[in-house]
């Protein structure tokens, strides 16, 4: 089984594997919560910087803008948000992170192209 490439990521990367989780948006957040998914965004890698994300994107309410605006770093990673941007009740993980905590496994399919398998408490809940 292909497991995903360590971090950090490059941008081109980072894009690639955020476009290719977004299918878990709406999902359960962890295996102990009532949060879902809300988000799948490229972020900056390094803790300084991602907390300036952060909050950019906390004002903004936008991943893309947030991330333009302020960071001109080459080091990234993408993260697994929830909770209302509105409310300040954010919450996030890196993929790998959240992954390995909800015990998800990295998949690749015939062409290449990665998913996440849920576990099964999870899909059970649905």
């Amino acid at each position: 089984m292909k497991t995903m490439q360590p971090l950090p990521f490059s941008l081109k990367d980072a894009k690639r594997i955020c476009g290719q989780y977004q299918h878990i948006v709406g999902r359960p957040y962890d295996n102990h919560s009532y949060y879902t998914i809300d988000a799948v965004v490229v972020a900056p890698y390094e803790a300084n910087s991602r907390n300036r994300f952060i909050m950019l994107y906390l004002l903004l309410e936008d991943a893309t803008m947030a991330l333009e605006c302020d960071y001109a770093g080459s080091l990234y990673d993408v993260l697994v948000i929830t909770g209302p941007v509105s409310q300040q009740g954010l919450q996030y993980k890196s993929i790998q992170s959240w992954i390995h905590a909800t015990d998800a496994q990295p998949v690749e399919l015939a062409d290449g192209i990665e998913f996440t398998a849920l576990p099964r408490a999870i899909i059970e809940s649905y």
